[in-house]
């Protein structure tokens, strides 16, 4: 079913390209360096698109760690449904998708979301000793009180961060993923349990 999600379209008002020799109607305009940009209103995908790419920017802006696979399930799983979609069936409706783009519940639940992907940015702060059977310390000074600790299986514990490290000795064996919240972004570092 296509589309996959309805985002606005519609008299999007843009920049226009200073080489631009299409007709347009000025809505707007600026002076910068002595030359005149103006900005036009225009509808169609090559507005909806950019809102939903801007979507998907603040996501993995948020959780970096996030797949393709999991952007795209959580913006079809967080589409808003109103009086123009009306109720959506559950394989999505040929006019709206899976519903209107919803920004915040996106991002809110790519937060929450464990990602998986391995090409993740630079961390600030690392993990040892790894593998860990007792306690986990952490290579950075300010830290959270508590950390989430999530398994591959999808289980999450909150543990207590003292004195530059937390007791991991009740956890099963198996591998793990650490992960802290800072300056709003998710920050994730991998671990095994022995």
């Amino acid at each position: 079913m296509k589309p996959d999600i309805a985002a606005p379209g519609v008299a999007i008002a843009s920049a226009i390209s200073s080489f631009t020799t299409g007709n347009y109607t000025s809505v707007a305009n600026t002076s910068f360096n002595g030359s005149t940009y103006h900005f036009a209103k225009f509808s169609g995908t090559s507005m909806a698109s950019p809102m939903v790419a801007g979507v998907v920017a603040l996501m993995l802006e948020a959780n970096p760690y996030l797949s393709a696979a999991q952007v795209k399930e959580i913006i079809m799983q967080t589409a808003r449904q109103d009086n123009y979609t009306g109720v959506i069936p559950t394989e999505g409706s040929p006019q709206w998708g899976a519903g209107k783009i919803n920004a915040y519940a996106a991002v809110q639940i790519a937060v929450q979301t464990l990602g998986l992907l391995d090409a993740a940015p630079i961390l600030e702060w690392s993990v040892y000793p790894n593998p860990v059977q007792h306690y986990l310390h952490f290579t950075i000074v300010e830290l959270p009180e508590f950390a989430e600790i999530v398994g591959l299986d999808g289980k999450r514990y909150w543990v207590a961060i003292e004195n530059g490290k937390m007791s991991v000795q009740d956890l099963p064996t198996g591998t793990y993923y650490v992960r802290l919240q800072q300056n709003g972004r998710i920050q994730q570092a991998p671990f095994v349990k022995i």
